[in-house]
């Protein structure tokens, strides 16, 4: 004879207990999984500036370091100066000046200098012109020869003088900021430019939004600062023998996670100081104000600064 035993399945209430259970344990890997992904997306956009900004100082770092290095000659008299290459800019920024080898000013329209059609208003622009780190085998370019004396410039396909014992690429770049070097995901996005002797402009960093520069002036001649002015305040620019620059970079697309104050929603309200110029986001501002919400966006920011010593002038 079978004996027939009660078999019993979840009731009701252990059913939905079960299901209440495995909801919350769902929410909460998706929470963790939503949290990393953000905080995957955050370092990702901070490594990204980061990047942009290091490049940006490395390039402005080399350029200052070379200015007033005319190879193997004692002093910077030269000939054959007509040779040297017009870049259609005006006055201090043409690169067939060498009147001032480091020259800056600040942009006031999106036109600046006549060669350059798109700039950051409030940015600084910044002149640097000297010699190559390298020897030179480019026929293609103007040159100086030295004979560790005197110099000759060499226009482009000129052969080599016989006396010479170095020569080196003459280059005269004139750096700045479009707000517009293209669109991303319909947003526009702004990057370190340089204008060449060439009348070629070339994309050095994205993201670079705002450039200041500060230079350090000798007044005593012991090649050492004594004052620091902004580009209008600087009266001669043979006294120049540090320059600090400022580069405020832009994450490349907007992060709607920012968050620094509740009442605002997820903006970025943060105020920005680059040597006494002050900017809500990529507005001017007060330096001694805090920042409208008029100015807010989803932009993340690095302010990252660099000083390098002109170190052919401080001797």
């Amino acid at each position: 004879m079978k004996i027939l035993r009660l078999q019993r399945g979840f009731s009701l209430l252990e059913l939905m207990i079960s299901l209440v259970i495995g909801l919350i344990l769902s929410a909460a890997a998706i929470s963790v999984l939503l949290s990393n992904k953000r905080a995957y997306e955050q370092s990702e956009q901070y490594a990204v500036m980061q990047d942009n900004a290091r490049y940006a100082v490395q390039v402005i770092e080399d350029e200052l370091q070379m200015v007033d290095f005319w190879g193997e000659t004692l002093a910077n008299s030269f000939r054959n100066v007509g040779f040297l290459p017009n870049n259609g800019c005006d006055g201090d920024a043409n690169s067939n000046s060498l009147v001032n080898t480091i020259w800056a000013t600040t942009a006031n329209s999106s036109k600046m200098l006549t060669c350059l059609s798109d700039v950051q208003i409030n940015s600084d622009i910044l002149v640097v012109k000297a010699l190559s780190g390298y020897q030179s085998t480019d026929k293609s370019q103007v040159r100086l020869e030295t004979d560790f004396v005197q110099g000759n410039f060499l226009k482009s396909g000129q052969k080599q003088s016989g006396w010479s014992k170095d020569i080196r690429d003459y280059h005269a770049y004139v750096y700045y900021i479009d707000p517009n070097v293209r669109t991303v995901n319909g947003v526009n996005l702004p990057a370190l430019m340089r204008w060449t002797q060439d009348r070629k402009a070339e994309e050095i960093s994205e993201g670079v939004e705002q450039m200041r520069v500060m230079l350090g002036l000798d007044t005593n001649a012991d090649g050492r600062p004594d004052e620091y002015k902004e580009p209008s305040g600087v009266g001669n620019w043979v006294n120049v023998v540090i320059a600090k620059v400022y580069f405020l970079v832009r994450s490349i697309e907007p992060d709607f996670t920012i968050s620094n104050n509740a009442n605002t929603g997820v903006f970025n309200l943060k105020l920005y100081n680059l040597g006494g110029r002050c900017f809500c986001n990529n507005q001017i501002a007060k330096c001694t104000s805090s920042c409208p919400t008029t100015t807010a966006d989803s932009f993340r920011r690095l302010l990252i600064t660099t000083t390098v010593n002109l170190k052919n002038r401080q001797f």
